[in-house]
Formats: structure tokens, C-alpha cells, sequence
């Protein structure tokens, strides 16, 4: 592993110093897990794995790549393995980059839709939605939220901790 951890180094073209700053160790520990005279924890192995994008079984073992497949090369084998349309693929990839809050919002109203659906009984078919009834039950669900966290953003006593809305 020691090759290997020294190999991803100079392949990041860091210096030992900014290497192990990253991880949080000293040069002095990266050299010795790089000259092979400690074995790093499980902990810094995850750590490395992570703040690098390292894939663990190549650290480890050598096997594999170097680096762990990214979110776009995960969405185009999506892409392929269920035949989706350039759209489709659009969709997915702006809601993996939205906020936490804000895919809670996209949840919750694709939550209220499946509710809706559900609970529609065959004497009584769901009442079909216009592109401009969903558009609007999303941009009040929106308004509400956003609403909501300003109460919480002008309710906070420590001005650093306010967020901008946007």
C-alpha cells in the first residue's frame, strides 16, 4: 500500500506537506506509511479514499482504478442501463447538484403527488393535472419553504449563521 499511497501523491501532484495536510497528519506520518514502516488506520484509509475520490479495493489492493467512478460516469452507466432520454438524464443530474433543502422540497411535492394517486379510488378517477397546476402547487410549496427558512434566517441572533435567500 505504501507504493500505492505514494503513487496517488505524486499522480495528485502534491507535495508530501499538502498531501498530509489534506488527510490531517503530518508529512513526518505520510512518509513513513510512504517508505512502508507504518500501515495506515482504516480511518485515514477512508479519509484519503474520500477527500480524493480514491477507490478503497485499488488502495488496498491494487486492484481496480485508481480513482472511484464520479457522479457523471455513475450517471451515464444509469443513462445506458436504463435506455434514458437526454432529459431524463438533465433531470436526475440538476437534482443530485441541488441542496439538501432543496431536493427536500422536490420530495415532498413528488410525495404529495404519489399521495394524490394513491388514494384516488377506481369510482372516482384522479383529477388530471395540468402542466400549469403543478407548476403552481410547486412555486406555492417553494414560497412556503422559502418563507420558512427566512423566519428562521431573521429569527437567528448570530449574524454569521444567516443564510442568504435566494
Amino acid at each position: 500500500m505504501n507504493l500505492r499511497i505514494k503513487k496517488l501523491r505524486k499522480t495528485l501532484d502534491l507535495t508530501q506537506q499538502e498531501f498530509s495536510s489534506r488527510i490531517g497528519t503530518t508529512a513526518n506520518v505520510l512518509t513513513n506509511y510512504e517508505t512502508g514502516r507504518r500501515n495506515p488506520s482504516s480511518s485515514v484509509i477512508n479519509n484519503i479514499c474520500k477527500t480524493f475520490n480514491v477507490n478503497e479495493t485499488w488502495l488496498r489492493t491494487g486492484e481496480g482504478d485508481m480513482f472511484a467512478e464520479t457522479p457523471e460516469t455513475a450517471l451515464d452507466a444509469l443513462t445506458k442501463e436504463f435506455n434514458l432520454t437526454e432529459l431524463e438524464r438533465r433531470i436526475i443530474s440538476k437534482y443530485l447538484h441541488l441542496s439538501e433543502s432543496d431536493r427536500m422540497v422536490i420530495q415532498k411535492w413528488m410525495q404529495s403527488i404519489f399521495e394524490y394517486t394513491n388514494t384516488a379510488t377506481e369510482s372516482e378517477p384522479p383529477k388530471p393535472q395540468t402542466v400549469e397546476e403543478v407548476e403552481a402547487e410547486y412555486i406555492k410549496t417553494i414560497s412556503r419553504l422559502a418563507r420558512e427558512k427566512e423566519r428562521t434566517a431573521s429569527n437567528s441572533t448570530d449574524a454569521g449563521t444567516v443564510e442568504k435567500i435566494s
